[in-house]
């Protein structure tokens, strides 16, 4: 079988689609103008169909852990995977369920008492921990470069260079002058309004359910912040636990 799909993985509300954005900019030498071109050059293995092997590498979305189960796995060349905190990935999951799914007031409780979102457990996503640490451990087996969120959203110049290392080390079929020029257009403020737009649901102002008036939580103190209106969350154990695990995964 041939293998010809780059992974683009992530815990869900971790920066897959931001990722996308990229890759897709790199792959076409300029920035990606519509939601549909992002889908186009990187589909998601969870909407859109995969298509056959024709010799060409492809990018395709997955929030599903890494596993001989996962779809299409036979045809994996390599991973990029996008990690972000997990108290971040907390509050962005908690804007995402809250507006989409009229998530109650026990959502931050949930989310810490299961280490992760117990829907996307039960869609073969795994709690953060699982989802994250399934990736970590395939890496002796396949080639998989790890792309730290805050990278992404640090600047227009990091975001890129995050990008185009990931993409040399796993794609040797993209051309190096089209990376450097897509590198030289993406902006910060193009940067800026991919970043701040809804993952999933209002990407270049499709319409969707927009972030809660919180934006994505950039600091631990933030984090507390929100966690205030629900104060018992970060008294559970594996509150603690997951800021570790970023503490880890960030040092």
């Amino acid at each position: 079988m041939e293998r010809d799909i780059i992974w683009i993985a992530s815990y869900p509300r971790s920066g897959n689609t931001l990722m996308r954005a990229i890759v897709a900019s790199m792959k076409l030498g300029r920035p990606v103008e519509s939601a549909e071109e992002i889908r186009d050059t990187c589909p998601d293995l969870h909407a859109d169909p995969i298509p056959a092997p024709n010799g060409q590498v492809r990018y395709v979305k997955t929030h599903l852990i890494a596993s001989y189960l996962h779809p299409c796995w036979e045809r994996t060349r390599g991973a990029i995977v996008v990690v972000r905190d997990p108290l971040e990935t907390l509050a962005s999951n908690v804007d995402y369920l809250s507006n989409v799914y009229r998530a109650d007031g026990n959502t931050f409780l949930n989310f810490v008492k299961y280490m992760g979102v117990p829907e996307w457990d039960r869609m073969g996503m795994g709690t953060w921990p699982v989802n994250v640490g399934s990736w970590v451990a395939e890496a002796s087996r396949i080639p998989i470069a790890f792309v730290r969120y805050c990278s992404l959203k640090l600047s227009a110049t990091s975001a890129a260079c995050a990008a185009r290392r990931a993409i040399s080390m796993l794609d040797d079929s993209t051309n190096g002058s089209t990376i450097a020029v897509a590198t030289r257009t993406l902006t910060r403020d193009y940067m800026r309004r991919l970043a701040d737009a809804d993952a999933d649901m209002a990407v270049f102002g499709r319409p969707g359910a927009q972030c809660g008036s919180t934006r994505f939580v950039s600091n631990y103190d933030r984090q507390k912040q929100r966690l205030g209106w629900h104060g018992h969350a970060s008294q559970h154990p594996n509150y603690a636990r997951l800021k570790s695990l970023g503490e880890l995964f960030y040092m």
